[in-house]
């Protein structure tokens, strides 16, 4: 065929319209968090879940502050990040090392290092993720390990970066 018939042309047309109001239904999911209330968390005990007490934001209300627990609304594709450091002083007591779950599932941890001269620590990691609707994420230390809680030192951060069915 040469020429498209006025029939194709209508379909193309509402294949569009389809594909537009596609990406308008798509949720939009993101939240970042931090533990702001000045101490230090002590130890919090073997797997623990961090709870934060700051939104920054939390778009789509997937983080749930008062369990620490970020729910998957849709199935997708997703970015999480997590910071943390600890103070300094008594660097071997006050080691610490968030390990970030999935489902229960230990997937990411990680261990810091020295950062500045005062014996702090600090860490930093990230990972994507494949979600289904209802999994359930969240950041806890070891036992024994301590997080500190001030200046928003510590964060916890995620959005969906694509929709999909699994």
């Amino acid at each position: 065929m040469c020429c498209p018939t006025e029939m194709e042309r209508k379909l193309e047309k509402l294949e569009e319209k389809l594909k537009e109001l596609e990406d308008k239904m798509k949720p939009s999911v993101a939240f970042s968090v931090a533990a702001e209330d000045g101490r230090v968390a002590g130890d919090l005990g073997d797997n623990t879940t961090l709870r934060f007490n700051t939104v920054m934001l939390n778009v789509g209300d997937a983080y749930n502050l008062s369990t620490g627990v970020f729910t998957a609304p849709v199935d997708g594709l997703y970015y999480f990040t997590f910071f943390y450091r600890t103070p300094g002083g008594q660097r071997e007591k006050n080691r610490s090392g968030p390990i970030l779950y999935k489902n229960d599932q230990e997937l990411v941890k990680i261990s810091g290092g020295q950062a500045c001269n005062d014996g702090t620590e600090s860490a930093e990691n990230a990972v994507i993720l494949q979600l289904r609707a209802d999994d359930e994420v969240c950041l806890a230390p070891p036992g024994g390990y301590v997080t500190w809680a001030a200046g928003r030192r510590v964060t916890f951060s995620g959005f969906l970066l694509a929709f999909c069915k699994m």
